[in-house]
């Protein structure tokens, strides 16, 4: 094991622990990698500057940032693990005591953060003891609109430029919507559906050269 793989180690081992952080970030300074020195100290304050976090992780190792990023999870399924957790426990209990009288129900928090979260042998896959769910670690929008589409928790990069609504469904014309106001709708769902420049260069860098096809 290489001295960064050791602080790897210690990051997923202990996520809160800052200190470990900066003196990683330290580590990395000295070798002349600044900008991921950089990218870990702003990360270790309690109100970082979202825009240069944004812009340093633009240009970083999708495979590292997955593994020192504090992010929110989106999309996640928490509601509806909840409702098919809580729906069996009352059927259940229904069979078992012949009453129509419901158990008491219990409330699940989910961390709602990446750092927090229970690594897998997959370092861009978490698990949610919470939930119950699986959490996918998105280095493009394009991915993470593939996995909340099929409702799953995402964690997305923060390399990537944000739009509001960019994870929604695209709108469906429903009876009672008038034409004009699903045309606003839809208007704005394709804005916020665009590709950012970052999820384009990240997709593109993704395929094999052309000569090798």
């Amino acid at each position: 094991m290489t001295d960064e793989d050791a602080f790897l180690r210690k990051l997923l081992d202990n996520p809160a622990d800052d200190v470990v952080r900066l003196v990683y970030a330290d580590w990395l300074e000295e070798r002349d990698r600044a900008a991921k020195a950089e990218f870990l100290r702003l990360e270790a304050v309690a109100e970082p500057d979202a825009k240069r976090l944004q812009a340093l992780a633009a240009d970083l190792d999708t495979k590292w940032l997955a593994v020192v990023s504090k992010l929110m999870i989106e999309r996640c399924g928490q509601p509806r693990q909840i409702w098919a957790f809580q729906s069996r426990r009352i059927t259940a209990h229904l069979r078992r005591t012949q009453t129509s009288e419901a158990p008491p129900q219990f409330e699940f928090e989910c961390p709602k953060r990446w750092e927090k979260l229970k690594f897998t042998a997959n370092p861009k896959v978490r698990h949610c003891e919470g939930c119950r769910e699986h959490v996918f670690y998105c280095d493009t929008i394009q991915v993470a609109r593939a996995h909340a589409l099929r409702g799953r928790c995402v964690a997305v990069d923060l390399g990537i430029i944000r739009e509001n609504g960019d994870l929604e469904r695209p709108p469906r014309k429903m009876g009672k919507m008038l034409p004009e106001q699903y045309e606003r709708r839809a208007a704005h769902m394709q804005e916020a559906q665009k590709f950012d420049p970052v999820s384009e260069k990240r997709e593109r860098e993704k395929q094999p050269p052309e000569d090798s096809v």
